[in-house]
Parts: structure tokens; C-alpha cells; sequence
């Protein structure tokens, strides 16, 4: 749903000197009683910061990466500072003294934290773990670590209203001396293994080994070499064969600094050799439960390498989905990445709740084993949701609230193969409260929405036209990706019809289908292609008088195609790190009208004429194709400090370019900026394009303006500190940077378009929120102020806000919204 927000223009009259009255309270609230010293004991000495001091340069890694590891590993962390001032011990303390038992004091120490107070035995214990982790992990086996501290004591004496008493301030800070000296490189690597059937697997993938002559050694190298070699034996029928088995022999040089490593592989305890295990037979039960572990399955289906074995009275799944989902075959190696890649494809089909594979031996072989896969089925087969979604923003003296309801239901195993069938229907609604010339309260209903959505997920890759497979052929993607991409990825059909209404300016109504695939790497890729899509997108307009003629080429009727690409999207999840950090990455490409164009460039060389073509309805009214090609990149970050704080990054940039005698991408395809998840001190388009102002203001109070600014371009970055304030209410700190231009430049939209000054152009937002934090879900509460605007005032000639006009803002932008902007 397309909302519109409204910024807010509460103003209360004595901000100014509220505010200025808050800064000086809370200036000298920080200065004369946040003394953690005054709530310890004399003995009592707090640990103020943790430092790294190399005493001589490292060779072979980079220094700043070995400076974060050790000081992970310190055991001892300085207190936080809340909103980067307030210690949070002092909060913690202040609020555990005697007594000090309600709920808000509870409340309030969880905020703080415990006092660290320096441990000289901890931070032995730290040297020690650095030189452990130095010699035997990163190869500097002659490293040495020592530390030094410097203590900073004074008595002081406080009176206050309270009375008086006497404070301690005893503070300690510490450093780490690390004198690493050489590192270790690696003079050769050899394998040895007395069973000549496993050394030609490891001589087979050598050129994959983690660890070669000439790296520095690194333990990490060592363990992912193990775990390579178990993998490519595993893979060759040796299931049984784990990294127990491979031991690792050195002989080092003390003078060269060079050492020498032998993979040895042992045999088992009880055979002079590993065994590489066949499949026997393979028993699916398809609706298994603990239960019926004593019970005989009614009947048998023979299929082809499969036996299926059922307890009820017919198959839940087709039988040749489920042959379609294992890759294990009778005959066949038993390997692990086969046993693993049909776990996720069973795991993956809706109706199943558990999936569990067992191998035993066959009766009378030493070296076949029966596999059986144990399938058990979803209570309900049925899914019903329903959601309500609030959100409230303001502009001037307007007020808008939203509400929306949504369904769906979900049927897990629509015709028998379990494909996983969803409708969804949504309603919402725009209500304006306001007040008239005369002060008087308005209500009235300034938007709708309705939508509804289907979506067809059938469990396996479905070839259409053979596709994928010429896409593979001429070498766009490789042979190994497009067998996992055959056996893992799941076809989606998609139709759904959404209608916008903004009652006094325009109605939008849009009818989309889509054919495609969806495709998730056990590496954190996923993977989302649709080949074929079309979406047939109808405005019409109530009120023309806001809208200049060079606009009304992006609401234009058309038709968006395409027959063999539609549009690309690839997410990438990193994995969250020991030092809190992950990322993700989207990339997504989107073609419209591309087969179009190529046949009518085809049809007018033929013919030698110079038509565009287009569809004409009975009415005579004309619809066009849409033809342009649109990327958009998306970069997030974030890094934990802490279970209670973090700081989150965004950087997005998108850029959406017509093709052939389109002059502009249309209005939908478009970037806009503003809203609760963009730029929160503007709302929802109203920011851009370029340095283009709008040459009307609200001409009264009656009449709410929507806003259509758009462009062709997008960029923007946002930051944002959250932390936990107590139990489940959060707090954030956030500021945003960004705004959207055009390609082309046109004389009605002066400074609208892309040019060299376009870092002039940016808009600066800043702002707070509050957060209630319901683990799987969040409310968020933002209000953003505006700091810096997209164009000069022609006034003041200045783009930025000066600290009163900021002030006059009031209570900011107020955004209501569910779930984390990013």
C-alpha cells in the first residue's frame, strides 16, 4: 500500500526555551550527578579503557584486523555511555541502592550496566590468552605480551542538597604490549594416506586446498583444509570419515622461520581401511509419526529407485514430487552433499513439518545402506492470517490516520504436490483531520486502497519454453549452478490487481501477472528470476490544476512487458561475525518492453516506416508500451556493541532509464523519497526532484496536498544508533541523506534534473524514535527534523536550517510505522 504522510506542525509556542531550558538541566544533571565514584567502595578501582601497543611493526597480516582480535579477547569491557554522555554504570548503580526496589528502578537498571572494576588477575589471564592465540593461531611462535596500567586516584568531598559525603575517584587504564615478532611461513605441505582409493581423492582437488607453500600459518587454514578433505571423502561414499582422522604432523626451523606439515590420514580403529557405502533401498514415509514406530505401514508404492511406505488411506504428496526431491539413488555413492541437498528440499516443501534421514546397513552387506527418510506432516493444511496496520502523520494544520486490514490464506498442498497456494486481500484507508478557517474540526476520507494477490509456488524448477536451459547452454551461467538451480529452485505464478484512490486529485489501478523462479544457496545467496511478466497500470486524473503538463507523460496508460526477462534480483546475507558485524547486498535489474521494441525497430526497417507501436481500445484510448530498464542497489550494515545497542547503515542508490521515444519511465517505476522508511523529515514523495520547489503553497486549510515528486534517480544514505532504553521500549538516533532527480532537463522543472551540482541538492534529516520491541515485531515511533533542504532559500540564500528554524519545526515529522526502516 502507497501511503501518504504528512509533516507535522505542532508548534508549541515555548519550544525554543524548552528546549533551551532541557540542554542547560541536563548539561549540569551530567556534570554534578553523574559521579559513579560517589557509589564506590575506596578500594574499588573502575576500568576505563582496554588498549592494544604493538612493539614493533607485525608482518604478513593486517594490523588493524589483529588489533580487533586481541581485543575481543579481553575479558574485561569498559562501561558504555549512554547517547554516547551518561555512564551507564552510574545509571546502573544509582538505581541499586538500598530500597531501591520498584519496578521503574528496575526498569532503569536495566538500561545501566554493573561496574567493571579492574581484576589484575583477568588481565593476566588475558596475557596469557593473547600469547596462546598469537603462537598457536596465528603463527608467531616466539611472540611475548605484557601489560602496563596507569591508575588515576582522588578523594574529593561533595555537598549537596542532600548532605555531603566523600567520593573516591580511582580509574584504571590498561595496555596491552605485544611484541609479536617473525611469523611463521609454510616451507611444504604433504598428504599421506596407506589406503591409495582416499589418496586419489585428495590428489584430486588439491588445487582447492586452504593451505600452500608460502602463506604464513594461520590455524583457521588448517581447520577449513580438514574440513575440506573430510567433505571430498564424505562425497565419495566414506560417510563414516570425519576429522578425527586426519592428524597434522610439523617439523619447524627456528633460524628460517619456516616449518614443514603432513596431512596424515589414520585408518579406522577396527579395519585396516575406511569403507565407501552404496544406497540400498530407499523407504519414504510420507506421514510418519513417533507414534507409529510399532505399527506396520499399510501399503507399498514401487516407484522408480524409491519404495514410499504410508500409514493412512492415500499419499499426502504426489509420489513424483517426492522422487523429484531425494537425490539419493539406489546403487549410488552415499554422500553427504546428496543427503544434505535433499534434507533442504524436503525441509523446504510446506506440507512437511519434520523431515529426518537415517542410513543402516543392509543385512548381509558391509558396505550398502537402506536409507529411510521420515516424513512428518503439518498439523493443518490450512493457514489463515489477518493483520491491522495504524500510521499517523501530520502537516500543518492536518492530521492524517491510516488504517489498513489485511488476509490471507495459505493452502500448503494445493494439488497434491506440495505447492503452496497464498490469497491475500488488503483494504486501507486515509482518514484527514484537520480544522477550517474558522477553527472547526474536519473529518474526511482522503484516500483507499484495495488489493488482492495470488501466488502459485510449486515445489520444483519448472523449464518453461526451455529457458533456463538455453541460458545455460550459451554460457551465461555455469554447469554447476544450474544443477543446483534445477534441483532446488521453485517456480512462482503470481497475478493480483491493486487499486489507489486519492479522492479529489487522481485513481490508479494496476493489473500485474508473473512467471519465475526463486532460488536460495546454502551460502547465504538467494536468488529471484522472472523470465516473463506483464502489468497493465491506468490513471485517471480528478483534479489536473496541480499538475504541470510535462508530468502527465509519467500517468500516462501503459503496458509494462517481458517475454523472456523481466527483472533479476539477488540478496546476499553475511553472516553476523564475532565482532557483531554483518551486511546485506540486493542488486535488482528490471526490463520492460525490450522484445517489443527489437520487433518494432524490425517492422518499421522492413516496411521503411518510422510508427510506435501502441494498443488502441475501442474508446480510442491509446496505451503504450513501457519501455525502460531500471537498477536499483541496496547496501545495509550493522554492528552490534551490545545485546542492548547497535548502529545500522544504509546506502541506496537506483537509477531508472527510458529507451527508444519514451521521453519519462512511468509515475509507479519511479523513485520517491520520504516517509517512515526514507528521508523522515519530508513525507512520502514530497522531496525532490533535484532542487525543484514546488510553485504553490497549501492555498487553504481544506486543501490537503499529495505529493508526486519523483525522478529517474535515486541516492541516499541513512545511519541510525539504536539502543535499549529498559525492558522493550528501544530509542534511535538517526540521520538521513538523500534525494532523486531526472535524467532529462526541462524548463517547467527548473533544477530538477541530474547535474555536476548534485551533492548541492542533497537533503539532511536528523531525528529520534522510539521503539516498542516485541521481539518479532516492532512499532516505531520517528520524528524527524529537517536540517538541510534540497534547494537555497532565495532569502536567505542558504540550504541549511538555522537552529531556530529547526526549533520552529516543533515536535518534527511524526512517523508511525512497523518494523526497522532498514
Amino acid at each position: 500500500m502507497n501511503y501518504i504522510f504528512f509533516k507535522s506542525p505542532l508548534k508549541i509556542l515555548t519550544f525554543p526555551i524548552v528546549f533551551r531550558a532541557v540542554v542547560v538541566f541536563f548539561g549540569i544533571f551530567i556534570l554534578t550527578s553523574c559521579q559513579t565514584s560517589r557509589y564506590l567502595q575506596p578500594k574499588d578501582v573502575l576500568l576505563k579503557s582496554n588498549r592494544i601497543l604493538f612493539k614493533e611493526e607485525v608482518q604478513g597480516i593486517d594490523k588493524k584486523e589483529l588489533t580487533n582480535n586481541l581485543i575481543g579477547m579481553v575479558s574485561q569491557i569498559p562501561n558504555e555511555r549512554l547517547l554516547f554522555v551518561i555512564p551507564r554504570e552510574w545509571i546502573y548503580l544509582s538505581n541499586a541502592e538500598e530500597g531501591d526496589t520498584t519496578w521503574f528502578h528496575k526498569g532503569i537498571r536495566n538500561i545501566g550496566q554493573p561496574p567493571t572494576l579492574y581484576d589484575e588477575e583477568k588481565t593476566k589471564e588475558n596475557v596469557r590468552d593473547m600469547e596462546d592465540f598469537l603462537r598457536n593461531e596465528k603463527g608467531y611462535f616466539d611472540a611475548i605480551v605484557d601489560f602496563t596500567t596507569v591508575e588515576k586516584n582522588r578523594i574529593r568531598s561533595n555537598t549537596t542538597s542532600f548532605g555531603s559525603y566523600v567520593s573516591f575517584s580511582n580509574k584504571m587504564k590498561v595496555t596491552y604490549i605485544i611484541n609479536a615478532k617473525a611469523r611463521y611461513k609454510i616451507k611444504s605441505v604433504q598428504y599421506s594416506c596407506a589406503d591409495s582409493a582416499i589418496m586419489t581423492i585428495i590428489r584430486k582437488n588439491l588445487s582447492s586446498a586452504y593451505v600452500k607453500a608460502n602463506q604464513y600459518f594461520d590455524l583457521n587454514d588448517f581447520n577449513l583444509e580438514k574440513s575440506r578433505l573430510t567433505l571430498d571423502v564424505q562425497n565419495e561414499g566414506y560417510i563414516n570419515f570425519n576429522t578425527n582422522f586426519i592428524d597434522i604432523v610439523a617439523d619447524s626451523n627456528k633460524v628460517t622461520k619456516e616449518i614443514d606439515f603432513w596431512f596424515e590420514i589414520a585408518p579406522p580403529a577396527n579395519a585396516p581401511k575406511h569403507t565407501s557405502y552404496s544406497i540400498g533401498d530407499i523407504n519414504v514415509f510420507p506421514d510418519y509419526y513417533k507414534e507409529f514406530d510399532a505399527i506396520k505401514p499399510k501399503s507399498r508404492i514401487d516407484t522408480l529407485g524409491m519404495k514410499i511406505q504410508y500409514f493412512g488411506h492415500k499419499l499426502l504428496v504426489k509420489s513424483s514430487v517426492l522422487r523429484k526431491s531425494v537425490f539419493l539413488k539406489e546403487g549410488a555413492k552415499y554422500t553427504f552433499s546428496d543427503r544434505q541437498k535433499t534434507f533442504r528440499k524436503l525441509n523446504s516443501l510446506p506440507p512437511y513439518r519434520f523431515v529426518n534421514i537415517t542410513a543402516t546397513p543392509k543385512v548381509g552387506s558391509d558396505s550398502i545402506l537402506d536409507v529411510s527418510i521420515l516424513l512428518t506432516p503439518q498439523d493443518n493444511k490450512y493457514i489463515v492470517e489477518g493483520d491491522l496496520e495504524a500510521y499517523y502523520s501530520s502537516f500543518d494544520v492536518f492530521n492524517l490516520l491510516g488504517m489498513s486490514v489485511s488476509g490471507n490464506i495459505i493452502d500448503r498442498n494445493f494439488l497434491r504436490g506440495a505447492e503452496n497456494f497464498s490469497l491475500r486481500g488488503q483494504f486501507g484507508f486515509g482518514l484527514n483531520i484537520g480544522r477550517n478557517v474558522e477553527g472547526g474540526r474536519i473529518f474526511s476520507l482522503q484516500s483507499r486502497n484495495i488489493s488482492l494477490n495470488s501466488n502459485l509456488q510449486v515445489p520444483t524448477h519448472v523449464d518453461f519454453l526451455g529457458l533456463s536451459r538455453f541460458v545455460n547452454r550459451i554460457g551465461l551461467i555455469p554447469d554447476r549452478f544450474y544443477k543446483n538451480f534445477d534441483d532446488e529452485a521453485k517456480t512462482n505464478i503470481s497475478l493480483g490487481f491493486t487499486s489507489l484512490s486519492f479522492f479529489n486529485f487522481y485513481g490508479f489501478n494496476s493489473l500485474n501477472a508473473a512467471f519465475g523462479y526463486e532460488y536460495s544457496s546454502p551460502k547465504g545467496h538467494k536468488y529471484i528470476f522472472r523470465p516473463m511478466g506483464v502489468n497493465f497500470d491506468q490513471y485517471d486524473f480528478l483534479d489536473t490544476s496541480r499538475i504541470l503538463p510535462i508530468i502527465f507523460l509519467q500517468f500516462r496508460d501503459v503496458l509494462g512487458t517481458g517475454i523472456f526477462f523481466r527483472d533479476f534480483t539477488h540478496i546476499f546475507n553475511g553472516a553476523k561475525n564475532r565482532k557483531g558485524r554483518s551486511f546485506v547486498i540486493i542488486n535488482k535489474l528490471e526490463l520492460s518492453g525490450l522484445e517489443v521494441d527489437l520487433v518494432n525497430r524490425a517492422y518499421n526497417a522492413i516496411l521503411n516506416k518510422n510508427e510506435d507501436w501502441h494498443i488502441t481500445l475501442p474508446d480510442d484510448k491509446k496505451i503504450d508500451f513501457a519501455k525502460y530498464v531500471k537498477y536499483e542497489f541496496d547496501f545495509r550494515y550493522n554492528r552490534e556493541y551490545s545485546k542492548k545497542s547497535s548502529l545500522a547503515f544504509r546506502f541506496n542508490v537506483g537509477a531508472a532509464v527510458p529507451f527508444d521515444k519514451n521521453r519519462v519511465v512511468p509515475f509507479i517505476k519511479q523513485f520517491g523519497l520520504g516517509g517512515p522508511n526514507s528521508m523522515r523529515a519530508w513525507n512520502i514523495r514530497q522531496l525532490g526532484p533535484g532542487g525543484y520547489t514546488l510553485p504553490h503553497k497549501l492555498e487553504a486549510p481544506s486543501d490537503l496536498n499529495i505529493f508526486i515528486q519523483q525522478g529517474d534517480l535515486k541516492l541516499e544514505t541513512n545511519i541510525e544508533y539504536r539502543f535499549n532504553l529498559f525492558l522493550f521500549l528501544d530509542g534511535a538516533l538517526f540521520i538521513d541523506a538523500g534525494n532523486v532527480w531526472n535524467l532529462r532537463k526541462n524548463d517547467e522543472l527548473p533544477d530538477a534534473h541530474i547535474s555536476s551540482d548534485f551533492l548541492d541538492q542533497i537533503a539532511i534529516a536528523a531525528g529520534y524514535g522510539l521503539r516498542l520491541n516485541f521481539v518479532f515485531f516492532n512499532i516505531r515511533f520517528d520524528t524527524g527534523y529537517k536540517i538541510r533542504s534540497p534547494y537555497r532559500d532565495r532569502f536567505l540564500n542558504r540550504n541549511w536550517y538555522s537552529w531556530s528554524e529547526i526549533a520552529n519545526q516543533g515536535v518534527g515529522n511524526i512517523q508511525i510505522a512497523v518494523n526497522f526502516p532498514f
